[in-house]
């Protein structure tokens, strides 16, 4: 086969403490030992000079550093380790997780196999979040079909396994290339930059888990979840949104979906009918927030609808739910908060899809 191609491993880190120091010096080692064509990224927003100390003993030919003057926000560090790395193969890490060395065969299995866009291994939460152990994605996203594929990986992510492992997989550079550039295009930073990857990745070949390569998860403790949960209220406070947009949680991601499967970056060939295969998508999602949310709090909504100003916009989608009519609908609920923001949402549906909504 030859030499295997450059892997490049992006780690963006904020957080500063034994365990991370301790994983990012065993990387660190791993890296230096491994006999592939490996380059490590590090990207700190922590602007901690203590820290700053600790990587720069780091720094080698293998082990590349970027340390921020000030926190630049966790997906633009992410986009700034993509764009200053080239490898062929690309994984982003968490500096909270922990990789087996074995890992790195996953490069040596996309390499031979060039219809698959990923390749993941084992993975393991810590601490379990429930009683499935250790979890491979084997061949369940091998199949022919892209949006099979991908709807089938929403099943997946949301009502069986609760962690977007393949976020953490390998990925090709040309899989990362597109989710940059949708991202980048894309006037809001919700928390769902993680599965937009994935989205991208199953839509644009077959995903194959491996029983090579281990990874552990660091999952989000009970005592945590408060903080996660007011961390996305300020985001959205911050992009000029709503807090209480967190209540709508599943009709947030319905758009991010139906807009990805609408976006022109993305291929005609991948879908056997767009615009039906973007309300798949969308009814999927959109189906967990009415039957979740909205049906066992019916009254407390509808309040919300009057007091927030976007009852007709939520009884259109509620009553004809599509992808087109929901992001007509959360375009109108944004302009409502804020009419900058809705400017902004509104040139980005008009710029980057495939189809007019009319607006």
């Amino acid at each position: 086969m030859g030499t295997l191609a450059k892997v490049d491993l992006l780690l963006p880190t904020y957080r500063w403490g034994p365990y991370v120091r301790g994983y990012i010096r065993y990387l660190a080692s791993i890296i230096e030992d491994g006999s592939d064509d490996l380059c490590l990224h590090i990207g700190d927003n922590s602007c901690n000079p203590a820290k700053h100390a600790f990587l720069t003993e780091l720094k080698s030919p293998r082990v590349k550093l970027h340390l921020h003057s000030a926190n630049v926000g966790m997906h633009p560090n992410a986009m700034h380790l993509l764009e200053c790395s080239d490898g062929e193969f690309v994984q982003f890490l968490g500096d909270d997780d922990w990789i087996h060395p074995t890992c790195f065969a996953h490069a040596g299995f996309l390499q031979r196999n060039a219809q698959c866009s990923a390749c993941a291994g084992f993975f393991a939460g810590i601490p379990p979040m429930g009683d499935g152990g250790l979890a491979c994605l084997n061949d369940r996203f091998m199949v022919s079909d892209p949006v099979g594929r991908s709807i089938d990986y929403v099943q997946y992510l949301l009502w069986e396994a609760g962690v977007n492992w393949l976020a953490l997989a390998m990925h090709r550079r040309s899989t990362m290339s597109v989710y940059a550039e949708y991202t980048r295009r894309h006037p809001f930073q919700f928390y769902f930059r993680d599965q937009v990857l994935s989205q991208i990745a199953l839509l644009t070949g077959p995903v194959k888990g491996l029983r090579d390569g281990f990874m552990f998860y660091n999952n989000r403790r009970p005592e945590e979840i408060p903080a996660h949960l007011q961390g996305f209220r300020n985001s959205l406070e911050d992009m000029g949104l709503a807090p209480w947009l967190l209540d709508y949680y599943y009709y947030l991601l319905a758009c991010e979906y139906a807009a990805l499967y609408l976006y022109r970056g993305l291929a005609d060939s991948l879908f056997s009918n767009r615009i039906a295969d973007a309300n798949r998508v969308f009814m999927k999602l959109f189906e967990r927030y009415y039957n979740n949310t909205y049906r066992e709090n019916i009254g407390a909504y509808e309040e919300h609808f009057i007091n927030a100003g976007i009852e007709e916009p939520m009884h259109a989608v509620l009553e004809e739910p599509s992808a087109i009519v929901g992001l007509k609908s959360m375009l109108r609920i944004f302009t409502t908060i804020n009419a900058d923001a809705g400017k902004r949402y509104a040139d980005f549906l008009r710029r980057e899809i495939v189809v007019d909504l009319g607006e």
